[in-house]
């Protein structure tokens, strides 16, 4: 082997505030194993795939469309393609999932899938029985930043939120298909969409209400990244103690919330395995009277009156034993682990770093690349990096090297 020659992998990140700390942490151990690591921006990780050795790229999940392309650019390089699909936590609706996501020529060229737990896992070996082998349970290192270990990481953080705010409840929304980054849909009439739009001025009117109950009290309100905020501002003026707020990770604002308010939100999951009081908020109940499982691990309310009730006297709760059937399990390694577990039986060639000089790259200009990835600096990764070897005594020698925006090399010494 060339010296230097290592294996190369690819991480590629849609939405900053939800992805980038697990990808960091990701890498950080496959930095630690050996590997070269590409990390940024989804598309530049893309064009970084064409010009830099043969490795492994870390699909993130997408629909139809977006996925085809993905992996027929990415795999038009032979690169191997595995994919840990952000959204396989919860899947409500199999047929759909397959139909949207997991296609079957999506399928064809992936190298191998990792699952959140059993539940993704039955859905994908159902749908593809030839699939057993090439789908293994990992979980998702999102979850491995939830434990003890890494708390200290966001202490700091969490310190000066709530110097700012001192004690706040937290509101998450998800409300893109209503309220997407460029404005409410008024003339859409789809069913799910109403119940999107009722949900979405209900969660504001919540907000509105709280206030007034809990002057004392701030409220932060963290619309989802592919929400427009020109409503929730138009709403909240004149409120003082009613925040908009979407930047750091979701992570430092649920360790530093009295609860967490939801509905339907993966961030519901995060707030009880953070052992946080979470409140599911249910003024529009489905229709077919189902919940979804962020939601059956929360505490309900289906009115305000409710909500006000359950923060008066709201307990930190504990995972149910249903949890593990949709994540991993605490008997396995941690997700970081699990993951490189397969990476590691993936068959690519080690290879040293190319010069680097001539490397060009076409910037990510589009409006809502800006929005859900703005920036990323050496200065984010060399602080979040120093917390991670303080915590795990690793002591981890590494060089950054920035390829472009939002775009870089990381490579172990």
């Amino acid at each position: 082997m060339k010296s230097g020659s290592r294996k190369w992998l690819y991480l590629p990140i849609e939405t900053k505030v939800r992805e980038l700390d697990a990808k960091l942490l990701l890498a950080f151990h496959a930095i630690s194993q050996g590997y070269h690591v590409v990390i940024g921006e989804h598309w530049m990780v893309e064009q970084a795939a064409e010009k830099l050795p043969l490795g492994i790229f870390l699909a993130k999940g997408y629909s139809k469309g977006y996925g085809r392309r993905v992996v027929e650019n990415v795999g038009r390089y032979h690169h191997k393609i595995v994919e840990l699909d952000e959204e396989g936590f919860f899947i409500p609706d199999a047929p759909k999932y397959i139909s949207r996501r997991m296609r079957k020529e999506h399928i064809r060229g992936l190298a191998h899938v990792c699952c959140w737990g059993e539940h993704q896992k039955n859905i994908l070996t159902k749908a593809y029985p030839h699939m057993e082998k090439s789908c293994t349970i990992t979980g998702n290192p999102r979850f491995d930043l939830l434990n003890d270990t890494y708390k200290e990481l966001y202490a700091s953080d969490v310190e000066d939120i709530q110097a700012d705010f001192g004690s706040y409840i937290l509101i998450n929304t998800r409300f893109t298909f209503y309220n997407p980054i460029g404005g409410v849909r008024e003339n859409v009439h789809l069913p799910e969409m109403e119940k999107i739009k009722r949900l979405c001025h209900a969660f504001i009117h919540l907000a509105q209400t709280l206030s007034r109950a809990c002057p004392g009290k701030n409220i932060i309100f963290r619309p989802h990244p592919g929400e427009s905020l020109d409503v929730y501002k138009e709403a909240f003026k004149g409120f003082h103690n009613i925040h908009i707020h979407r930047e750091r990770s979701v992570i430092h604002w649920i360790l530093g919330a009295e609860a967490v308010i939801h509905n339907g939100c993966t961030t519901g999951i995060e707030g009880v395995v953070l052992r946080k009081p979470v409140i599911a908020y249910q003024p529009v109940i489905h229709s077919s009277g189902m919940m979804d499982f962020p939601d059956r691990l929360s505490i309900h309310a289906f009115t305000e009156n409710e909500v006000v009730n359950i923060l008066r006297h709201a307990e930190k709760p504990e995972l149910p034993d249903g949890f593990f059937h949709y994540y991993s399990h605490p008997a396995l390694p941690s997700a970081c682990t699990a993951i490189l577990n397969v990476l590691n039986n993936q068959h690519v060639s080690p290879a040293p770093v190319p010069s680097l000089k001539r490397l060009r790259f076409v910037k990510d200009r589009r409006e809502k690349m800006k929005r859900l990835f703005p920036s990323l600096t050496t200065e984010e990764i060399v602080r979040f990096y120093s917390g991670l070897n303080k915590i795990t005594n690793k002591n981890l020698s590494y060089h950054i090297h920035p390829l472009a925006d939002r775009l870089y090399l990381l490579e172990g010494l």
